[in-house]
């Protein structure tokens, strides 16, 4: 078993629930024995694990590379910062944050971004999502300097346009490092993990790439890595409006406003987006919020956490159900997982 602090049902338990175990179990490996992107699943119900596996390269005990799941990680460490009072506001705007962090000569325009536009990967400038320009970010030694200067150029006003941005989910990183004066990771500890029961994580401050520099905070929009179990832990937390074993470890009003869609942010756009970068379109994307995303799948709404490669935290409410999913790159994980979902998981137990 992955974790003894998951606490698996029973037949008897399960059967209340009306799940039968060894039907969910027969049809999800079924199609999973043949997905060679898929390497570990759980499924929960009410909190308590239903069904586990791992093949390919899952281990239950090994850390996995989190990718964009940072992101929603990352999400949840303000949302702790602004209850805690970290954080003041997320409607400051960044320039102020960052005021000794500048470049000599920047786009004055940049000086409506605030850390809520950020969050909403609606800052604005000209990220482009290849590896290039990814190595390009990384080599500098100072994100701040890297957004706010001509690498990043203004294409649109804040609010207004949307694009997965990592330079975005970076300068939130950098303000939450910066207004706390402590490395992510030591909040990470304190906040989540500890509370959790997650014992061992990884998140560096450089990206993976040559030439890359290490900065200031640690790399917002990815690198987080976690064992599969404590990632199931993090998910459950989130489903469970923040709670974990009857305390608050995520202020639910945080997750609850993260988790809304920014306006016009649609299953369209994020389609539009999938095939600019020549992506496998995934079935079921609804949304974009604060570093949070949305699916509906057989006419159910679910908040998605998410990576690529097809690491993947379903929550679906009405049905007290959550999914747990890490994957490789050896196929389409990211519309893989979605599909696993709909067309094997949801008529198990819908």
């Amino acid at each position: 078993m992955s974790d003894k602090n998951l606490k698996k049902i029973d037949d008897a338990e399960a059967a209340l629930m009306g799940v039968d175990l060894e039907i969910l179990a027969q049809r999800v490996t079924d199609v999973a024995g043949k997905a060679s992107w898929l390497d570990s699943l759980m499924v929960f119900k009410a909190g308590r694990l239903l069904l586990e596996l791992f093949q390919n390269e899952g281990s239950p005990t090994q850390l996995h590379a989190m990718h964009s799941v940072t992101k929603n990680w990352l999400s949840c460490l303000v949302g702790i910062a602004l209850d805690k009072g970290v954080l003041s506001s997320i409607e400051e705007p960044l320039y102020r944050v960052f005021a000794e962090r500048l470049p000599d000569h920047w786009d004055e325009r940049k000086k409506k971004i605030t850390l809520e536009h950020c969050l909403r990967m609606q800052s604005g400038l000209d990220y482009q999502n290849t590896m290039e320009f990814a190595e390009l970010m990384g080599q500098n030694p100072d994100p701040v300097k890297f957004f706010f200067g001509s690498d990043l150029p203004v294409i649109a006003e804040p609010g207004m346009r949307w694009c997965y941005s990592g330079a975005d989910s970076q300068m939130v990183a950098e303000a939450l490092r910066q207004q706390s004066r402590r490395s992510l990771s030591e909040l990470a500890r304190e906040w989540i993990a500890d509370p959790l029961g997650i014992e061992n994580f990884e998140w560096p401050r450089h990206f993976p790439t040559p030439g890359a520099q290490e900065w200031p905070a640690e790399v917002g929009c990815s690198e987080l890595s976690l064992t599969p179990g404590d990632f199931a832990k993090f998910v459950l937390c989130v489903s469970q409006e923040g709670m974990h074993d009857g305390k608050p470890v995520i202020p639910s009003r945080w997750l609850a406003r993260a988790s809304v869609p920014s306006d016009g942010v649609d299953g369209e756009l994020l389609a539009a987006f999938y095939r600019e970068i020549g992506a496998p379109e995934v079935p079921g994307m609804a949304g974009y919020g604060m570093h949070l995303g949305s699916m509906k799948l057989q006419d159910r709404d679910i908040v998605t956490l998410s990576g690529a490669g097809g690491q993947y935290g379903f929550i679906i409410k009405d049905l007290d159900l959550v999914v747990v999913q890490t994957a490789n790159f050896s196929g389409d994980g990211l519309s893989g997982g979605a599909i696993l979902l709909r067309d094997t998981i949801l008529p198990a137990l819908s």
